[in-house]
């Protein structure tokens, strides 16, 4: 029993002695350092916050159409007569030139039958007209001589005495007179004149066909007047008033086009939160329902910082340097978001920003310009 106990305290004090040995030996060597990583550098436009007053410029995509765009309809029944233009899509008239023409014979033969009773009543009148009412004698007479049928009828001598009023209305005179004149208003039915300069977007008819009373005859569009109707986000209305310029560019070519604001809804659209607004572009090389392009000068806004759009992050922060060099956020307050660029506030002056997209860079980065661009 004794020499077991012996064994047990042997074998126990090796270990202790084991132990010892291993510590000193540990301690007695040099602990490798972990050799730090170089500090990482990267490479990025920046530009100094420089606050200024700049023009809102609103950028908008709208759809053109005619000003003025007229449905023709007939107002007389007839045959169309053939012209040198026929009444085609495509086909385009000067103010003034005549579009359609519809027979007009019976008219004629009617008025012309009615002018001549006309003739026969005033005739038949001016000896008593000169016998009782000798005063207006000369006017009657002068009417009379530059009375002619194939003219239209002039206006009839003014009559302020009411003997002589009651003399021509019992001999029919007043009655005729109008009836003449309500001819002759349906005899210029039978033309219908373009009105502005203007091309034929759609025609329903034919060149010798008949035509009758109310039948839709064809649509003109006028040439180089449009309206341009754009729409833009509630924030951007207040930026905008009747009058601002408009500068249109085509979405197929280099053209370019200006105009004014000529009109703003009133409304706001409650699906897409925006507003319409019209403007007015002027030019025959437009065509009716072409897509452009546009920018809206609108009024200015003051005490701005204008960087682009692309430096802004999640529409609510940009990145700065701080006075070490190394990459800092801070939030801002966006006052206008156009296309290209957008109007801050909310950052220090003189502050280096980062002056475009900056993505997977964590912050405290140290960050070293490649550009500086200075204030916009």
């Amino acid at each position: 029993m004794i020499r077991k106990i012996i064994v047990a305290i042997a074998g126990l004090l090796l270990v202790i002695l084991s132990i010892v040995w291993t510590i000193n030996t540990i301690a007695g060597k040099e602990v490798p350092q972990k050799k730090a990583k170089p500090a990482s550098v990267k490479y990025a436009k920046t530009t100094k916050v420089k606050y200024n007053t700049f023009p809102a410029i609103i950028s908008a995509t709208g759809r053109l159409n005619s000003f003025n765009k007229t449905i023709l309809f007939s107002e007389v029944q007839g045959k169309i007569l053939m012209s040198d233009k026929p009444v085609k899509t495509g086909i385009r008239y000067s103010k003034g030139e005549t579009i359609i023409s519809v027979d007009p014979s019976q008219v004629i033969i009617n008025l012309k039958s009615a002018k001549s009773n006309f003739l026969s009543l005033i005739s038949s009148s001016m000896a008593d007209i000169k016998a009782d009412y000798p005063s207006s004698f000369d006017k009657f007479n002068e009417f009379l001589n530059r009375f002619s049928i194939d003219k239209p009828l002039e206006d009839l001598p003014e009559v302020s005495n009411a003997k002589l009023k009651f003399f021509l209305s019992n001999r029919n005179i007043y009655k005729t007179y109008y009836d003449i004149k309500n001819i002759e208003l349906q005899y210029s039915k039978h033309r219908i004149i373009a009105p502005f300069d203007c091309v034929v977007i759609s025609s329903n008819i034919d060149e010798g066909g008949l035509v009758r009373t109310g039948q839709q005859l064809a649509t003109i569009s006028q040439l180089g007047s449009f309206e341009l109707e754009l729409s833009v986000q509630e924030s951007e209305i207040d930026f905008i008033k009747i009058g601002n310029t408009v500068t249109a560019k085509s979405i197929e070519s280099d053209k370019s086009w200006s105009g004014k604001i000529i009109r703003i809804g009133g409304n706001i659209d409650s699906g897409t939160q925006s507003v319409k607004i019209f403007a007015k572009i002027n030019g025959y090389d437009l065509i009716d329902g072409m897509y452009l392009d546009t920018e809206i000068e609108g009024k200015s806004i003051s005490n701005v910082f204008k960087i682009d759009r692309a430096a802004i992050k999640n529409s609510q922060s940009i990145f700065y340097l701080d006075d070490n060099g190394l990459l800092s956020e801070q939030y801002i307050k966006i006052i206008l978001q156009g296309e290209k660029y957008s109007y801050i506030r909310g950052i220090d002056s003189n502050t280096v920003v980062i002056a475009q997209t900056l993505a997977n860079v964590p912050l405290g980065t140290s960050i070293q310009s490649i550009e500086n661009e200075g204030s916009m």
